[in-house]
């Protein structure tokens, strides 16, 4: 391959990989590949034309001890293939097992956990944009160069990157050979971009909050809610969100921003049924002060979530830690994440956010969710909340079983997958029979007993266990719903949110009505109670089945055993008996 091909580093790079691969290494799950999130494991690999970088993570104890760990293993192998191949090593380059080190242009200084671009290119850097900013004239040719080498260093910090704010759109209308004169605040813009070279740095060792959080805005007012959210799942979260961003306009809206191709991923349906079933609480909603676009008005409400969070705690500043906002639009997205824009009123919203995350030391990351998951905009709106709806199993089996019987809802008449074996301790017993608080479990001693691994209460399967007496080895346990009995004024609310769009009022005083009848009904021999009469704490799908009977038909197949032993009178049967039980359940 001659020097100067077009394909010659293309077939370098094929070549190399798979001589790695043919030695074991660079695994898919390893392997850092260009335009993608990085691994998750602890050990990085990646190749770039004839360099060969491995990074391992490890503790103290580790290293003291001087274990044997996945790195040896990639470098021995890596090197018996390149001497098997006939490739000459250099050895002047080679380095190992070092903790600061530089890397294709970043230096990473392990003990301390920070990358950026090295100290000595951020000087020369620094030096060379003072020495143009006393110039004060250049042509086309060199501010193109200037620009240019800061590019790489703003990359470990993109938000600092909005401090660039007119000197790009002032840079268009120049024509090349022709020398200008650098304007006032084109220079102050470089000087303070050369000032910011010092913190061009990124912790990598920052945690990630124990909560996830999502804004929204309309033209009038914002929102934002919080929900708690397990640590792992806030860390993948954190890897598949932070991403370069892209070039948007403020002049894009919703029926526009679809048709145009994207670089930035969208989240999937499992993350988006994830921001839908999480136990969201609104954390702020207000009115702006004046009406504004809906995507500077949308990066606002971002900014004051921030800022929000910054004034709550304010000695959190000390620590470093990274914080992910789930927001439903593009221009938000791809303009925060690339740190700047094109747009002086969405570049100035920027601006402002930036202090704000550089001061408090934040690292940002926005999942990219569509609005139906996005739950502030309810708030946004100055509406109240939803009900929190029931967790799906595929839900549950991301976040966890632990962490679902704390804070997700169960579905009605179903029983949220535990695999006890994953909790099993060193003895034979099974945490879920030892300690049954772990999984917030109420078990019932006339209901039959059903494996773990059934998901929803299957009355066929439930019934063959029972008339055959069979008992497997670990004990069934039947959850209830963690939802309880909404009283009366929250049940006319929810009728009145169900019926917003579509409902007039007679429709709405009919489902009221109803509802008083059904709760305010006298007790008998023959009949319960109306709903008032039932305690708040009982769960909410006993008092249905009690009181609206004919429900019971479109939903037998969902309902446990143990509740069959209800006693169903025939009772009052509303005319909007549907809807009223989805109210209950919603």
């Amino acid at each position: 391959m001659g020097m100067g091909g077009k394909n010659s580093m293309d077939v370098a790079q094929a070549v190399h990989e798979s001589t790695l691969e043919q030695a074991g290494c660079m695994r898919p799950h390893e392997r850092m590949d260009h335009k993608r999130p990085p691994p998750m494991g602890r050990t990085w690999e990646g190749t770039y034309a004839d360099d060969h970088v491995v990074v391992q993570r490890l503790t103290v104890e580790e290293l003291r001890s001087e274990a044997v760990l996945r790195d040896n293993e990639i470098t021995d192998a890596s090197v018996e293939s390149y001497l098997r191949h006939g490739a000459v090593l250099e050895l002047d380059k080679r380095i190992r097992f070092r903790e600061n080190f530089v890397a294709w242009g970043t230096q990473v200084r392990g003990r301390r956990g920070l990358v950026g671009s090295s100290l000595d290119k951020r000087f020369q850097i620094a030096v060379l944009v003072f020495q143009f900013v006393c110039l004060r004239a250049a042509d086309v040719g060199i501010l193109d160069r200037v620009l240019g080498s800061l590019v790489h260093p703003l990359q470990h910090r993109t938000e600092l990157s909005s401090v660039l704010h007119r000197v790009y759109k002032w840079k268009s209308g120049l024509y090349p050979g022709k020398v200008y004169k650098v304007p006032g605040d084109i220079r102050d813009e470089l000087s303070i971009a050369t000032l910011f070279l010092a913190l061009c740095d990124v912790n990598i060792r920052a945690p990630v909050e124990k909560v996830i959080r999502t804004t929204d805005a309309t033209p009038s007012g914002f929102g934002a809610t919080v929900a708690p959210c397990p640590p792992r799942v806030l860390r993948a979260l954190y890897r598949t969100s932070r991403h370069r961003g892209e070039h948007v306009r403020l002049d894009w809206c919703d029926k526009e921003a679809p048709w145009i191709p994207t670089r930035m991923a969208k989240a999937d349906d499992l993350t988006n049924r994830l921001f839908e079933q999480l136990p969201w609480k609104v954390s702020g909603s207000c009115r702006f002060g004046r009406s504004a676009h809906i995507n500077l008005q949308e990066v606002c409400s971002l900014k004051y979530e921030i800022r929000r969070v910054c004034l709550e705690d304010p000695l959190a500043c000390t620590s470093h830690r990274r914080m992910i906002v789930g927001v439903d639009s593009r221009v938000v997205v791809g303009s925060v994440m690339k740190g700047r824009s094109s747009s002086y009123k969405l570049n100035g919203i920027l601006r402002s956010l930036t202090s704000l995350l550089v001061c408090y030391r934040i690292y940002l990351a926005l999942p990219w969710i569509r609005t139906k998951s996005n739950s502030s905009d309810y708030p946004s709106r100055m509406v109240d909340l939803p009900p929190q709806p029931s967790a799906s199993p595929d839900v549950v089996d991301l976040v966890g079983p632990v962490f679902a019987r704390e804070h997700l809802v169960a579905a009605p008449g179903s029983c949220v997958d535990i695999d006890l074996k994953k909790y099993e301790s060193s003895s034979s017993t099974s945490r879920a029979e030892t300690d049954p608080t772990i999984c917030n479990v109420v078990p019932h001693a006339n209901a039959p007993a059903r494996a773990s691994s059934c998901v929803d209460g299957s009355l066929a399967s439930t019934a063959a266990g029972h008339a055959q007496d069979i008992r497997p080895s670990c004990r069934g346990a039947t959850v209830t719903c963690p939802r309880r009995f909404p009283n009366l004024k929250e049940l006319r609310r929810r009728v009145g949110l169900c019926l917003r769009d579509g409902g007039q009022y007679m429709q709405r005083n009919i489902c009221c009505r109803q509802l008083e009848r059904l709760y305010h009904v006298a007790p008998s021999d023959a009949k319960p109670g109306g709903l008032g009469s039932f305690s708040q704490d009982m769960p909410v799908l006993p008092v249905v089945l009690a009181t609206c009977p004919h429900v019971l038909s479109a939903h037998m197949s969902r309902i446990p055993m143990h509740m069959m032993t209800w006693e169903l009178p025939q009772s009052l049967e509303p005319t909007y008996a549907i809807l009223i039980f989805f109210c209950l359940m919603s």
